[in-house]
C-alpha cells in the first residue's frame, strides 16, 4: 500500500469538508415555527390596535356630539322661559325641539355599539347654562344668540372635519347628518338676526 503524506490527506480531507459544507448552505432549512408564529401574531395585534384606535376616534365623536347637543338644547330651554324677544322664544324652542331628536338619534346609534355617552349635562355645560342665566333682559336675548351662533358655526367645522377624517362609513353618514341639521340651525339664527338689523 502506497503512503499517502499528511499534507496530501489533510488537504483532500479539508476539500471533501468544504465541498459538503457548500452543499448544505445552498439547501433551504425550514424557518423556525416559532417565529412564523410570532409575525402573524404581530400582524394580528397591529389590525386590532388599528381597530381600537378608530373605535376610541368614534367614541370620542359621539361623546363631544352628545355634550354639544345636551349643552344646546339646555341654553335653549332657558332662552324659552327667558327670553324678552318671541322671535327668540320660537327660535329656541325649534332648537331646543332639534337638539333632543339628535340625542335620540345619538342613543340609538351609539346602543348597538356599546359607547357610552353623557346622558346629563356636563360640568362644561352647567357652566354655560349658568353663565347665560345670570343675563337679564336684551343682554339675555344677545348673549343667547351670541352663544347659539357662536357655537353651532365652531360645531359645523369640527364635524365636518371629523367627518372627513372618518373611516367609518357609519360614522360618517352619521357626522354628515349632523353637520346638515347644524347647519339648519346656524341658519335659522342668521336669518333672526338679519331680521332684527331690519
Amino acid at each position: 500500500m502506497k503512503k499517502i503524506p499528511f499534507r496530501k490527506s489533510l488537504l483532500a480531507t479539508a476539500l471533501v469538508l468544504s465541498i459538503s459544507l457548500t452543499s448544505c448552505k445552498n439547501e433551504t432549512t425550514p424557518a423556525d415555527s416559532k417565529e412564523v408564529a410570532e409575525e402573524q401574531n404581530e400582524a394580528v395585534v397591529d389590525d386590532a390596535k388599528e381597530e381600537l384606535n378608530e373605535v376610541e376616534d368614534n367614541s370620542q365623536v359621539y361623546i363631544d356630539a352628545a355634550e354639544f347637543d345636551l349643552t344646546q338644547k339646555e341654553l335653549a330651554v332657558l332662552a324659552q322661559k327667558r327670553a324678552v324677544s318671541p322671535d327668540i322664544k320660537a327660535l329656541a324652542k325649534k332648537i331646543a325641539d332639534g337638539h333632543d331628536t339628535s340625542l335620540k338619534e345619538l342613543a340609538d346609534a351609539t346602543k348597538d355599539k356599546g359607547i357610552a355617552v353623557p346622558t346629563t349635562l356636563t360640568e362644561n355645560g352647567k357652566k354655560e347654562v349658568e353663565a347665560l342665566n345670570k343675563e337679564k333682559g336684551q343682554n339675555f336675548d344677545v348673549e343667547y344668540i351670541d352663544k347659539a351662533i357662536t357655537s353651532h358655526r365652531d360645531a359645523i367645522q369640527k364635524f365636518q372635519n371629523e367627518a372627513s377624517k372618518a373611516k367609518n362609513p357609519e360614522v360618517k353618514a352619521w357626522l354628515d347628518k349632523k353637520v346638515v341639521e347644524l347647519q339648519g340651525h346656524f341658519d335659522m339664527i342668521n336669518d333672526l338676526i338679519a331680521k332684527s338689523r331690519k
